[in-house]
């Protein structure tokens, strides 16, 4: 229960980011197709990566692979099963380091951490004072939730 905790709040802070970025590369008029996918892609991966991971935890996924009990580290499933998530996430990190930079036109004036969090919380209020962005960070700490 920690753990969805953890990344329910991280998913909650990150998906302004996710979307803001949409804004950076994409002209106005392809936006609400862009959200589509973004969304619908999270969903998927939500509901594919539960029966996934639940498949990866069975005997049966490391029998598949070929894997025989005893070999090198990998002896038992949910050890195959963590290995292939590190592997995914390492290859997410690469895919990472090719999305091309974006000008910043919000730099903080002052890096400390009293200011990183007035500035936080100020964007926070503005977002939750808007209709719109009230429904989608609404919909998203439900989602998470």
């Amino acid at each position: 229960m920690y753990a969805y905790g953890v990344v329910g709040i991280g998913a909650a802070m990150y998906s302004p980011a996710k979307y803001g970025i949409l804004t950076e590369y994409l002209p106005a008029s392809k936006l609400v197709l862009a959200n589509v996918w973004m969304e619908g892609l999270t969903v998927a991966a939500i509901i594919l990566g539960a029966i996934a991971g639940g498949y990866m935890v069975t005997p049966a996924f490391s029998s598949a692979l070929g894997f025989a009990p005893g070999m090198l580290w990998l002896d038992s499933a949910p050890k195959i099963a963590v290995a292939f998530i590190v592997l995914l996430y390492a290859a997410a990190g690469l895919i990472n380091i090719y999305i091309p930079r974006v000008a910043l036109d919000h730099k903080l004036l002052r890096k400390t951490i009293t200011y990183i969090l007035r500035d936080y919380w100020t964007c926070f209020w503005q977002l939750w004072r808007d209709p719109l962005d009230q429904m989608s960070l609404a919909v998203t700490m439900i989602f998470w939730g």
